[in-house]
């Protein structure tokens, strides 16, 4: 539970405490659906590390030294992590290298970048689905915790950011249902309306990405240039300075 403070205040309290009561209840699981989904995408993971290996022969896609040492192969360069010098490869702006790079393999780089991403993105499903599965075995009920970042002063939880493929297996008891909610921005809608800044709330309502578009103001870059933890620090600034960080 977190801390009684000037930032928590009194209704996260309570919020804690509704939210917490439903995690200590549990939610029901299909654990015979959810394990023949995990089997089937080790099938799926196997397969495209084999496809992964013919074009790049990178065999630990997981790697970031091993996908690194393969990056330097295709010149692109950077210091940021190997998720984001992925990026580089599957952006826009690869297409307008003077001298795009070459590689000797059945794919090009493109596809490949693109293949570890899903490979990546796979095996963290496939983590998490293991791990429900693991907590569920005994009662086959999956429980969880809500609690107060203090960094952002937000919610969050272990069930907050499982993915679509998890929560199909997950199922509500007799007479119940489950409720997926998501904020969508509209946090910082109401900031924008509440300061003023209709030019912004306009750009958001013609589809901008706005933490993109931030990140591309504080990075001097083109929106496509943004990298994902560009992107990621931007965002931590809209929400962190009006929760108080």
């Amino acid at each position: 539970m977190a801390k009684e403070n000037k930032k928590s205040g009194t209704i996260w309290s309570k919020a804690l405490r509704i939210l917490n009561e439903a995690g200590k209840k549990g939610i029901r699981v299909d654990l015979e659906g959810l394990a023949a989904w995990i089997w089937e995408s080790h099938k799926n993971l196997e397969a495209m590390g084999i496809k992964i290996v013919r074009i790049t022969g990178v065999d630990k896609p997981g790697s970031s030294p091993v996908v690194a040492q393969w990056l330097d192969g295709l010149y692109i360069k950077g210091t940021g992590s190997s998720k984001e010098r992925l990026q580089l490869v599957t952006g826009e702006h690869i297409r307008n290298l003077k001298s795009p790079p070459k590689q000797k393999s059945i794919g090009g780089p493109v596809e490949a970048a693109e293949l570890i991403g899903q490979w990546r993105t796979l095996r963290k499903a496939l983590s998490m689905g293991e791990r429900v599965v693991e907590s569920s075995k005994n009662d086959g009920r999956f429980y969880y915790e809500w609690k107060l970042s203090e960094k952002t002063n937000r919610l969050y939880s272990g069930i907050q950011n499982m993915g679509a493929e998890i929560r199909d297996f997950l199922l509500p008891d007799e007479g119940e249902q489950i409720l997926v909610m998501d904020y969508q921005s509209q946090e910082l809608r109401i900031l924008l309306q509440e300061t003023g800044e209709t030019e912004l709330l306009k750009a958001m309502d013609e589809g901008k990405d706005f933490h993109r578009m931030l990140a591309s103001w504080v990075f001097e870059k083109s929106e496509d240039e943004v990298m994902e933890s560009e992107r990621d620090k931007a965002k931590t600034i809209t929400y962190g300075v009006p929760y108080g960080q």
